[in-house]
């Protein structure tokens, strides 16, 4: 197994459920349990959760969700062990710190995909019995509502894939581009929100992607989630879901066919649908500013924004892509140059981060090579990337939109009381941005700019090494 930064102190929740743990317990579950378990011990316990809830929820993370993620990954295993398309990298978990413009403490958030690959269940490839199994038990212990969310399994486990042979399960696999039909997340909350003793302090959500269905029914994958939501129940209870989705509708008609394809999933909390919100995620073929703006304003459909909300996500789109070094990026996108004195706090913070980033844990075992992490990925390990760079995207086939994996994604907030969808938008820089290092201090240099104080001094100044 592979050492993590050991310089880190672990949490005593961590050390303590460490302890506990049975000798005969499984080396899949403990390799996941010592990697991406304790980077959530250390997460929740920066973000100073109560140690009663860290220790409710690591414990359910560690008896119900480490067993599940299968084999530690292993070159002696590759041929049998697939990446998961969740992460860039090839893990098959996400983790994030949920930041407020109000200030204070974040969040702990993550999402995982417990597709059955690693290694691959060559009896039934596209089993969703892994996943199946934590929804089984995060419901019974927490009695969400799961209206929607059962419509949507039910809806996308439709597929005759399910019920075809090993071998046509495969070739579904290869058509879509895709070995996984759905992932979970978790908002962990600091309090558990019902009374039971049992209950699991966070919300769920469960994540779909059409590459599966769509390829089946050979259809375009946003139509797929069209119609995924069209057939939820009491959505006439719910207007802004389909009014919201119509807007989503009329910009893809605006745009060429394939990028139909770039849709990748559609969402819903366990929660009634009142309260639920049903989120689609869509890649952007576009990649300069201005292209990005349009695809998440969906070209001036969504009203919520103002001229000065767009220079700010302006300047941190450029900013998080690494246009800092001698430069600072003005409100009209053009550069400017800064003073060192003023850029010193983000540089140091860059260089310290890229020492610590190159121990990422996970950097030899799933990218297959000895090159550290904060390397810039070439175009060619982004299939499709050298398709969405430049002023304008050049027109592609609907196979390489497949294949493609645009750089930002346009994710759209659909909720019953809401008339237009609420946009946000997802960058990965590393696909663009020269280094971790580089990302960090964009980040950091516009939450200067901004007055984020907070997010400065627990994400940079003296918390995230405690993660890393």
């Amino acid at each position: 197994m592979t050492s993590v930064n050991q310089k880190q102190r672990d949490s005593d929740v961590y050390v303590s459920l460490t302890k506990s743990v049975s000798s005969e317990t499984a080396k899949g579950t403990m390799y996941w349990w010592q990697t991406t378990g304790r980077n959530l011990a250390r997460m929740l316990d920066v973000a100073q959760y109560p140690p009663d809830t860290q220790a409710r929820f690591l414990s359910f993370y560690l008896e119900q969700i480490c067993p599940l993620f299968g084999d530690p990954p292993a070159r002696k295993n590759a041929n049998s062990w697939l990446r998961s398309s969740l992460s860039w990298d090839g893990t098959p978990i996400e983790y994030s710190f949920d930041f407020k413009e109000t200030g204070g403490l974040p969040d702990v958030r993550f999402s995982i995909d417990l597709a059955p690959v690693r290694p691959l269940n060559k009896s039934a490839p596209l089993s969703t019995a892994p996943s199946q199994k934590l929804l089984d038990t995060f419901i019974s212990r927490n009695n969400p509502d799961t209206l929607w969310y059962l419509s949507l399994r039910d809806y996308f486990r439709l597929s005759t894939a399910m019920k075809s042979t090993p071998e046509e399960q495969l070739a579904l696999m290869s058509q879509a581009c895709q070995p996984s039909q759905e992932m979970v997340a978790f908002d962990i909350h600091r309090t558990a929100k019902t009374p039971s003793p049992a209950a699991i302090p966070a919300s769920a959500k469960v994540y779909y992607r059409p590459c599966l269905l769509a390829a089946e029914r050979k259809t375009t994958r946003w139509q797929v989630i069209a119609e995924a939501i069209r057939q939820l129940p009491a959505l006439d209870e719910n207007p802004g879901i389909v009014s919201s989705l119509e807007l989503i509708e009329s910009f893809l008609r605006s745009q060429p066919k394939y990028c139909e394809e770039y849709a990748r999933f559609v969402a819903t909390d366990l929660a009634e649908p009142k309260k639920a919100r049903i989120k689609i995620y869509i890649g952007c073929r576009e990649q300069t500013f201005e292209g990005v703006w349009d695809w998440l304003t969906l070209g001036g459909r969504v009203t919520i924004f103002n001229e000065d909300d767009k220079e700010k996500i302006r300047e941190l789109y450029h900013l998080v892509r690494g246009d800092l070094g001698e430069h600072n990026v003005l409100a009209n996108g053009a550069l400017s140059s800064t003073s060192d004195a003023s850029l010193k706090p983000a540089q140091d913070t860059a260089q310290r981060l890229a020492r610590e980033l190159t121990s990422r844990q996970f950097s030899d075992e799933f990218l297959g090579n000895d090159e550290s992490s904060t390397r810039k990925a070439p175009p060619s390990e982004n299939p499709g990337l050298s398709a969405h760079l430049g002023p304008g995207a050049k027109q592609i086939s609907v196979e390489e939109a497949k294949k493609s994996r645009p750089p930002v994604i346009c994710y759209y907030s659909l909720q019953g009381d809401e008339s237009e969808p609420i946009p946000k938008l997802n960058i990965n820089p590393l696909a663009i941005a020269e280094s971790d290092a580089a990302v960090a201090q964009g980040f950091e240099q516009w939450f200067q700019n901004n007055g984020w104080t907070d997010a400065v001094e627990f994400a940079y100044r003296s918390k995230i090494g405690q993660v890393l």
